[in-house]
């Protein structure tokens, strides 16, 4: 079931040969570790953005989105407790840090990318004085940003709003995109004049070793970011 579930075999996929990010050739530099069975993981040698490889194609993530992946309201309790508290905390680092960097900024919405059950977005939203807009594709953890307050748009991330705002969070989502450096010019283009961007991603020397089966690296994680690749 692991190897059905996260695994490549017999899904749909294709092999890169240049890293998405620089274009640099790809030679297939592996990367080793506990728990990369049933991936295969390679590492850009010039910016060091790790990447599965094979990946599924578009069309498979979004099927395998559709038929695998949990809604944050599905979790245990206890994680589900964790998991809260710790939305909470970064909302108010992210709202901390954007006031201190800019305490002139544009009025208007936020725009909450992958928002989930809206936490983080609802966190920010208050403590900046901003409506806020999700965006999510799973049904229930859009049910639960609505009751949280947040506006909600079901869709994925090529589902992008057309509108301007004055700022856009990106929680863990970035680690999805298939298409890094279209993306991040997608999200740019949507911010009004002084607006601000917040993008989380998860780091991989400081995670890789702290989790269990089926590991660190996730079939659902295209892209794995280095703390070298985030500096250069």
């Amino acid at each position: 079931d692991l190897l059905k579930t996260f695994g490549v075999k017999g899904r749909a996929h294709e092999t890169l040969r240049a890293c998405p990010l620089c274009r640099a050739p790809l030679f297939r530099h592996p990367v080793t570790g506990r728990f990369l069975e049933p991936l295969s993981v390679s590492r850009c040698h010039v910016c060091h953005l790790e990447m599965l490889n094979p990946r599924l194609t578009a069309d498979e993530y979004r099927t395998f989105y559709e038929t695998t992946y949990r809604s944050l309201v599905e979790l245990p309790t206890t994680v589900s407790q964790a998991y809260q508290s710790k939305s909470q905390r970064l909302g108010q680092f992210i709202a901390a840090r954007v006031t201190h960097a800019l305490p002139e900024r544009p009025q208007g919405p936020v725009l909450d990318v992958g928002c989930g059950d809206g936490i983080v977005g609802s966190t920010v939203g208050a403590a900046l004085g901003h409506p806020v807009i999700g965006l999510d594709p799973n049904p229930q953890d859009c049910q639960q940003a609505r009751e949280r307050g947040l506006e909600i748009r079901e869709g994925s991330f090529e589902n992008l709003p057309k509108e301007q705002f004055a700022g856009i969070l990106c929680v863990r989502t970035f680690d999805h995109v298939l298409k890094p450096v279209q993306g991040l010019l997608q999200l740019t283009k949507r911010l009004l004049p002084g607006g601000w961007l917040w993008i989380d991603v998860l780091e991989t020397s400081k995670n890789r070793e702290l989790v269990g089966p089926p590991g660190f690296w996730k079939l659902d994680h295209p892209f794995y970011w280095t703390e070298y690749t985030l500096r250069n």
